[in-house]
């Protein structure tokens, strides 16, 4: 639980507290992004995006996807292979790894790791964070994607990745209960 929560903290912490834009440029719908084809270039980042609340759906599927979805439209996916947002205006952040852990009271249920459908209702506006999970500096060995608030109250975070040299996959979801309910 403390490593989902970690990243879930990783994600969110950004978004609270690190203004810093990665060398790239801000990225517009950036659908589809091919982990494998990311290196490590001297710093770890994050997508974020500000999307429409109301009744989000957060599907997950252990060892394969997450996904969010408001009404049938697609919000955000993440898998062990890519990331991808489509709401919003998206942008790519830097991450600073010793960002103070500000969620690990968040009071998450969890982990989850069978299929599950959570039905979250959220505010208008909500803050979509998705990133890959680095294996040291070496490789991209999965991803990871948050849900919150748009004062980003953690609502569900899901992280799944691939074990290079056991072979085995891990994948675990949590969510806020007062937020999100099992469908």
């Amino acid at each position: 639980m403390r490593r989902l929560v970690a990243l879930a903290v990783l994600a969110l912490s950004a978004a609270c507290g690190g203004d810093k834009e990665a060398s790239r440029p801000s990225l517009a719908s950036a659908t589809a992004i091919d982990l494998a084809e990311e290196r490590w270039d001297g710093g770890f980042w994050e997508l974020r995006a500000r999307c429409p609340g109301g009744r989000i759906r957060f599907e997950f599927r252990p060892e394969g996807a997450v996904a969010l979805d408001r009404e049938g439209a697609m919000l955000a996916s993440a898998s062990l292979k890519t990331i991808d947002l489509q709401c919003g205006v998206t942008r790519r952040h830097a991450v600073e790894l010793d960002a103070p852990e500000r969620y690990g009271d968040a009071g998450l249920r969890g982990p989850v790791e069978a299929r599950t459908t959570l039905v979250c209702s959220l505010p208008a506006e909500v803050e979509i964070a998705a990133h890959p999970i680095w294996y040291r500096t070496n490789y991209v060995m999965g991803s990871a994607l948050t849900l919150a608030t748009a004062d980003l109250r953690l609502a569900a975070a899901a992280s799944m990745k691939h074990d290079r040299h056991g072979g085995k996959t891990y994948s675990q979801l949590f969510y806020l209960p007062e937020l999100c309910r099992l469908a």
